[in-house]
């Protein structure tokens, strides 16, 4: 049997519990069983969430279920290209191991940016969605450019992972491939191959500046942006759930839109050559109808979110932003 087998910890909680107190009072600190110098953790996340619990966020709690919404289209493409039952003995070819494994984070990574933003750590889920946007733009360039798949199944250790960033990623290449990838779309290099391939670039600015080390991030962290009482004294980095996590949820969004749009056909058409067995859509499956029509219902709902008639009724006041669409997506409104 090895450590790794043990089902119980060779030194659990209450052994480093004795062990601190032992080296506390060797430092002159007198401490009680059980008890440690400064705060306890495990009480100010049980307060954390004892407050959270207490507020209504209506606008925020629309725009999870719209984060679930799409999330859950991840999975269902997941699922789509993983079929480990109908594969058989048949090797995944570099193409799709490159999809699942960009899948696997991107699910593993929406779902971890929902827990903070749940338990009101925005500035945490905006530091992760720098990444998560790296992730969606690498999905949509290989699913573009299914020969890339080759050199990214290569970037499996620190080392070689830097070398594929660098050499097709970095210092702006990512961008000049999803600016191919929205020309191929638009079959021209018009204004909207420029707006979209725009928006990306900007989003990953503002996702950068969010992600480096600022003092406006430390003061984002410390601020709680709706109260539980007017006289409470309650600091964000404690944990605070607001309407500021809106904003990530919707750069998120707008990150997610080429995933749709693009590689329209993608899994069931166009694809063979890059699939140990061709995915053939079947009417039958629930994951191959997910997928299929969520391709235009979802991209619907994003740009839904920009119509001007339908602002008020998803944004808190304050935080609406500047409308860019007028007369697509579907209408919002409470009885909708």
């Amino acid at each position: 049997m090895t450590v790794l087998d043990r089902e119980e910890a060779i030194f659990a909680r209450e052994n480093l519990r004795t062990y601190m107190r032992t080296h506390w009072n060797e430092a002159g600190e007198t401490l009680e069983p059980g008890k440690r110098l400064g705060i306890e953790i495990a009480e100010l996340i049980a307060m954390s969430k004892k407050r959270g619990d207490k507020l209504e966020t209506v606008h925020l709690d629309l725009w999870v279920e719209i984060l679930d919404e799409l999330n859950s289209w991840l999975i269902s493409l997941l699922g789509v290209i993983y079929r480990p039952g109908s594969r058989g003995d048949a090797a995944m070819t570099d193409f799709e191991r490159s999809v699942v494994m960009l899948l696997v984070k991107l699910v593993s990574d929406t779902t971890s940016m929902r827990h903070l933003v749940m338990l009101g750590f925005d500035s945490s889920a905006r530091t992760l969605m720098r990444s998560i946007s790296e992730y969606m733009q690498v999905l949509v360039a290989i699913i573009d450019d299914p020969a890339l798949a080759k050199k990214f199944v290569t970037a499996d250790t620190p080392e070689t992972s830097n070398a594929f960033y660098f050499q097709h990623l970095a210092r702006g290449k990512l961008h000049k491939r999803i600016r191919t990838a929205w020309r191929r779309f638009f079959q021209s290099a018009d204004d909207a191959t420029d707006f979209f391939a725009e928006q990306q670039r900007e989003l990953g600015q503002v996702l950068s500046g969010t992600a480096h080390p600022s003092f406006a991030g430390g003061h984002l962290a410390a601020t709680q942006f709706i109260q539980t009482d007017p006289y409470e004294n309650w600091l964000g980095h404690w944990g605070a759930r607001s309407n500021m996590s809106i904003l990530t949820i919707s750069i998120y969004t707008s990150c997610f839109m080429p995933l749709v749009l693009l590689g329209a056909a993608f899994p069931f058409e166009g694809f063979d050559k890059w699939l140990s067995i061709p995915i053939k859509y079947d009417p039958e499956d629930e994951f191959h109808r997910h997928v299929k029509a969520g391709r235009s219902v979802l991209a619907s709902l994003i740009l839904s979110l920009s119509k001007d008639s339908n602002i008020p009724f998803i944004y808190p006041k304050g935080l609406e932003p500047d409308a860019t669409i007028n007369d697509a997506g579907a209408e919002m409104s409470p009885g909708a």
